[in-house]
């Protein structure tokens, strides 16, 4: 009887596999139809590193390392997990690279991928009917749909796609007692970490969440523990990836909290049915027809399959802003994407969904029409596609004519993704790209941000030099019409000219650059900042360069003598008495030192603000300084910017010489000063600098100016240096003809040379002559061993669940 029992599901499987094959079918000839390229905000970024993906295989090369297109070259799959790159590498090997054609048949094949394991789950539990439901409508519904067609986060998407098969082995585990299904539980959640790791921590911990709930009224506590203990096993085992993951990039840049700020959405807009006609594909739709199945649920089912409806409800109160607000303040709340974890939710709804088999057919023949008309399939993804991307097209196409070897495209992301992908498949190298939390560069790629924000021209073509840019187009609308003169002449300061204006554009060639565009440059700073907070000073100083460590005992006396001027600002130190020896031994060198008096280092015995004799003391400041006393005058800075107008500072104690102080009833106050020891030492306090740079006050800026003693509109000394690079999917080869030469190449972890090589600013500096680099996976040894103990803990874990009976 039980053979065929499993020959009728075999024969249903086929059926209903078909019927979604199919479906796929129709929903590819219909993008097809509307001729809907590529679409949402992330996809272009991703369409590239598909096809990069796709060109390495070709070449035989099975893991590409490192990529020179963008940002001036970058560890390709460290951040980005690799799984999804390589199935959309499949439709691209099917049309011999034809992005637009792959792009859909991707859509197709996901769309079968995620249908799968839903038609089981309906034949496991017999309701077939809604297993082929559940896998047609499993990418229309709006929070997936929206994943598809809005965000086009390639990952994400194929995290969606996974996401039925964690629920199904999970499933087969809990409910039908197949220890096997464990297996399947390690391999999906290793596939789905080496696709998105967050997504993965996300799946992780809503699966713990909604098991709680399904505690309440379903005990079985051990088992579900023992599932929870193989998704964590799946996850160990991928460690060879997210091990190096877990090191630099996205994880270290503390852009978390603010990506989940932008992740929510008020419920005025999120349960509107009516706004995503109006709007497109701008708002986050969750759904009101599954929030109100779900309510009907709660109320109408069986205690037993309540949890999946009250998840999704639990997740739907979460993504909203005020929700944020609390979660934020909780450990790690900066992670907690909320809208990030749709998807999962979706998948527990259908599954109580499955298991609610006391409802009537009419009444779930009903919920069913609710969720297809709630979603409108077919024309919701019109309207997430109705966008034109023609005119960022053809100027990108026109920056490519210009470029010789680099390009740089100062837009703050206004034109989208689409450079990421236009400007490297036309054979032209990008200091941009997409998702540059994962760069080598992203310090620099930041910097050149906040100078185009901040009006800071000199610095953005200077530091466009150093990337190697030997073309820079700005976008239009990020430059206001009183400062379109000031950009041409510091364009011009730095050996730039304006080669040509298009309609979205300036684009500006620098001059005197070998003729095939390769070069790199030999520069002299004439200062250097150092310390957490002496990035920003460098935008307004481009003379100065920002050091690549904030200790300064980190440097040497002999390497900082080679600067005019230092600039110290939440700096560090290993060894105090080192720290203040070299700084004393700097000024005996006649080298001019400005320490930000404001964020002196904490000594750990006194836990004072304490440096060199000199003390900073909490003062706080409302709405504006009071009248500073300097070089004989009284100055008057203007009101702090309205986000600083409680302005909490320090001044100083300790100084033998004042400079400059200020009185407050009848109290004289230290806010510049030196050491008798020390006289090229300044201590400035009050967060002047900080305040010059932030409301640009020029009465400030008098201060600081001729504190540093150089010029704001002062560059560094530059020198082009023509060299030869070749490079492949395994390595490269420099050829220079002079030491000293930055490469205008990131410094990336998997280089190996037999030869030193130096990162400096993030970038390769080589000395002359032939500097051979391989790649090489970075920690791959340690990373193994993760992988290694993920797999011997679930050995380790089936023996034991084997022996106890608890767990059967």
């Amino acid at each position: 009887m039980e053979i065929k029992n499993n020959g009728n599901k075999g024969k249903f499987f086929l059926v209903q596999f078909v019927d979604l094959i199919l479906f796929a079918v129709i929903f590819v000839s219909f993008l097809n139809l509307f001729n809907i390229n590529p679409v949402g905000g992330d996809i272009w970024g991703h369409v590239y590193k598909a096809s990069y993906m796709y060109e390495s295989l070709m070449d035989g090369n099975l893991y590409p390392l490192f990529d020179m297109n963008w940002y001036n070259g970058m560890e390709t799959f460290r951040y980005w997990g690799p799984v999804s790159y390589y199935i959309y590498a499949i439709p691209l090997l099917i049309t011999g690279g034809n992005v637009i054609l792959s792009y859909r048949l991707f859509i197709g094949l996901i769309i079968i991928l995620g249908g799968i394991p839903w038609i089981i789950m309906g034949l496991d539990k017999d309701r077939k009917w809604l297993g082929l439901f559940a896998g047609i409508m499993w990418f229309m519904i709006p929070t997936n749909i929206h994943i598809l067609f809005a965000y086009g986060n390639v990952p994400q998407i194929c995290t969606v796609m996974i996401t039925p098969y964690v629920i199904m082995f999970l499933r087969k585990y809990l409910d039908r007692r197949q220890d096997m299904a464990g297996i399947g539980l390690v391999l999906s959640m290793a596939v789905m970490t080496a696709t998105h790791l967050m997504t993965t921590a996300i799946t992780g911990l809503s699966t713990f969440l909604y098991l709680l709930i399904d505690s309440i009224f379903n005990k079985d506590i051990k088992r579900k523990f023992s599932a929870l203990v193989y998704m964590v096993c799946g996850i160990l085992t991928m460690g060879i990836w997210f091990l190096p993951a877990l090191t630099g990039g996205m994880i270290s840049s503390g852009t978390g909290e603010s990506v989940g700020q932008v992740l929510v959405t008020e419920f005025s807009v999120s349960l509107n049915p009516v706004l995503r006609f109006l709007n497109g594909w701008s708002n986050f739709y969750f759904g009101l027809g599954i929030v109100l199945i779900a309510l009907f649920g709660i109320i109408a089912s069986n205690k037993k399959n309540k949890a999946g409806f009250i998840f999704l409800l639990v997740v739907m109160l979460m993504t909203s802003p005020s929700a944020y607000q609390f979660l934020a303040k909780l450990p790690m709340g900066g992670l907690l994407w909320m809208e990030r974890f749709t998807p999962i939710a979706c998948a527990f709804f259908l599954t109580s969904l499955f298991d609610w088999t006391s409802i009537k057919k009419g009444v779930l023949m009903v919920l069913c029409a609710i969720l297809v008309v709630d979603s409108v399939p077919f024309y919701s993804v019109i309207l997430h596609a109705d966008r034109d991307f023609s005119n960022i097209y053809s100027n990108i196409e026109t920056l490519n004519k210009n470029t010789s070897n680099r390009a740089s495209l100062m837009d703050l992301s206004n034109f989208g993704s689409y450079p990421a992908y236009g400007v490297p498949q036309n054979g032209k190298l990008y200091t941009f790209g997409w998702a540059w939390q994962g760069a080598i560069t992203s310090y620099n790629i930041m910097s050149l941000n906040e100078a185009l924000e901040s009006e800071r021209y000199y610095y953005l073509f200077d530091r466009s030099i150093e990337l190697g840019d030997d073309t820079v187009m700005v976008d239009k609308g990020k430059i206001p019409l009183y400062t379109a003169e000031g950009l041409v002449e510091a364009a011009e300061a730095n050996n730039y000219y304006l080669a040509q204006i298009t309609d979205l554009g300036y684009i500006f060639k620098l001059k005197d650059i070998p003729e095939d565009g390769v070069f790199g440059v030999v520069t002299t700073y004439k200062g250097i900042s150092i310390g957490k907070y002496g990035g920003l000073f460098t935008t307004r100083y481009p003379a100065f360069t920002y050091g690549d460590s904030t200790f300064i005992d980190d440097y040497t006396v002999e390497e900082l003598s080679n600067y005019q001027t230092i600039f110290l600002t939440g700096f560090e130190y290993h060894d105090k008495a080192k720290a203040e020896s070299m700084v004393k031994e700097l000024s005996d060198r006649g080298v001019r030192i400005l320490i930000d008096a404001a964020h002196l280092p904490s000594d750990s015995k006194t836990n004072e603000n304490y440096f060199m004799g000199v003390v900073g003391s909490r003062i706080l400041f409302s709405n504006r300084y009071p009248p500073l006393e300097y070089d004989g005058g009284v100055i008057y800075a203007s009101d702090f910017s309205e986000e600083n107008a409680e302005f909490s500072t320090e001044f100083i104690s300790g100084v033998d010489n004042v400079m400059g102080k200020f009185v407050i009833d009848n109290t004289d106050f230290t806010y510049l000063g030196t050491k008798n020891d020390c006289p090229n030492v300044y201590f400035l306090a009050l967060n002047i600098v900080y305040e010059a740079l932030d409301i640009e006050d020029e009465s400030l800026y008098r201060i600081v100016d001729e504190l540093v003693n150089i010029k704001r509109d002062e560059l560094p000394d530059r020198k082009i240096v023509p060299i030869e690079v070749t490079y492949d999917s395994f390595g490269m080869t420099i050829t220079s003809p002079e030491d000293n030469v930055n490469t205008t190449i990131a410094c990336a972890d998997c280089f190996r040379s037999d030869r030193d090589l130096i990162k400096r600013n993030n970038l390769l500096v080589v000395n002359k002559g032939v500097t051979e680099i391989s790649y090489q996976y970075d920690m791959l040894g340690k990373s193994a061993i993760v992988s290694v103990s993920g797999i011997v803990l679930t050995a380790g874990w089936m023996i034991i669940t084997k022996r106890m009976r608890d767990f059967k």
